[in-house]
């Protein structure tokens, strides 16, 4: 009996020495450059991001000055009245309503973000209210909600479309948000809905919740939003992917049950069998639309600004069909006013100037300040904000 009870006791030694050498090993990983590898870059210090009922997730309303940090760069964060990082908006007429995504929003502090250039160099109030990880749908869902809060609607919107935007808005609601981080949702609508559902009428979306997670669901989520060792075994190497592929075929209702797996997943992690379903494009083309919509219906005019990867910018060779490229097409059709940077950009020497982070994908203030000087030209140039 005494081997056994040594052998138990050798055995958990061994267990709590692995666990401690590995918390220490993660601790010691958060002061190096590969936190930055693995680490999601919206980890916003408090519950910046908070749960809505149809959005998914969004910016809480009236949040004080906060920072946001991720390789390059640590800076100031903070919300107004509607959830839109910007300073309050006190009934300045005109204005700019700018939506969009995390290229909008910020990786740059506010002063120095491309909205603010268009506001000096139109002389004309940007509300600036991009969210990070938004597609159209939450997009237009969230820019009729704040144009309703306010007191007079704005002169133009300016929508900024990324590459990514449809495969958003094939997956909306793609993310929740849980304690302040944004993570995964893996609770999709169904095309059906969102094809037969304007973004316009939608009060609620079909799935969203708020995140009650089962306790083996919040386990994973902390590791998650903290854990870089746990983000290298996933995205280096996928072994929770690979552990959770296997288990299914073991106990897939066990892992359902806890929230560790969804029937849904596998085909939503393949992001080319998104886009080559006519289906998610059709979705997508409806919620452009339906900027058109509520820009007519509030008496507003619309542009698209369309950003380019920075693949797209730095390829030396002709690149192929990108989604921009798509909906540009689109657009066109329905005549709908947009601007693609992506020319003007790659005519920039990289060598001269540095227009996205070296480890990150978004613009840094001299990439922020040739956008809002082409964007605020255009304006000028095409009237937008003439009555």
């Amino acid at each position: 009996m005494n081997w056994i009870k040594s052998f138990v006791i050798n055995g958990l030694l061994i267990l709590v020495s692995i666990a401690v050498t590995l918390v220490v090993v993660d601790v010691l990983l958060h002061y190096t450059p590969m936190k930055w590898r693995y680490m999601y870059p919206l980890n916003v210090q408090g519950e910046y991001f908070v749960w809505d009922p149809a959005l998914g997730f969004g910016i809480a309303p009236n949040f004080g000055t906060t920072t946001h940090s991720f390789a390059e760069l640590s800076y100031p964060v903070w919300s107004n009245d509607i959830g839109c990082y910007d300073y309050p908006y006190d009934g300045q007429s005109p204005y700019i309503y700018v939506a969009g995504d995390s290229f909008t929003w910020g990786y740059t502090p506010l002063d120095e973000k491309w909205s603010k250039v268009v506001e000096r160099s139109t002389g004309t109030r940007t509300l600036n209210c991009g969210v990070p990880g938004y597609g159209t749908r939450q997009e237009v869902i969230k820019a009729q909600r704040d144009i309703e809060h306010l007191s007079r609607p704005p002169a133009l919107i300016v929508v900024a479309h990324y590459e990514n935007d449809a495969a958003d808005d094939a997956m909306f609601p793609s993310s929740t948000a849980y304690h302040g981080y944004v993570v995964p949702s893996w609770l999709y609508c169904d095309s059906q809905f969102m094809l037969a559902t304007s973004p316009l009428v939608a009060t609620t979306t079909c799935n969203v919740s708020k995140p009650d997670f089962p306790m083996l669901k919040k386990i994973k989520t902390e590791l998650a939003a903290r854990s870089v060792l746990y983000l290298m075994a996933k995205r280096q190497f996928g072994i929770p992917d690979k552990l959770r592929r296997t288990l299914m075929g073991i106990a897939p209702n066990w892992l359902l049950r806890n929230g560790l797996a969804y029937e849904n997943q596998s085909w939503f992690e393949n992001g080319s069998a998104i886009l080559d379903d006519t289906r998610y494009w059709d979705i997508h083309f409806r919620n452009v639309q339906a900027f058109k919509i509520l820009a007519d219906t509030v008496h507003s005019k619309l542009v698209v600004v369309f950003i380019p990867q920075r693949e797209s910018v730095m390829a030396t060779s002709t690149r192929s069909q990108s989604a921009n490229e798509r909906t540009e097409r689109y657009l066109r059709q329905h005549g709908i006013a947009y601007i693609d940077l992506l020319q003007v950009l790659r005519e920039v020497d990289p060598s001269a100037t540095v227009l996205y982070w070296p480890n990150d994908v978004h613009w840094t203030p001299a990439g922020n300040a040739l956008a809002g000087s082409i964007i605020g030209e255009y304006i000028k140039r095409q009237g937008l904000l003439s009555p």
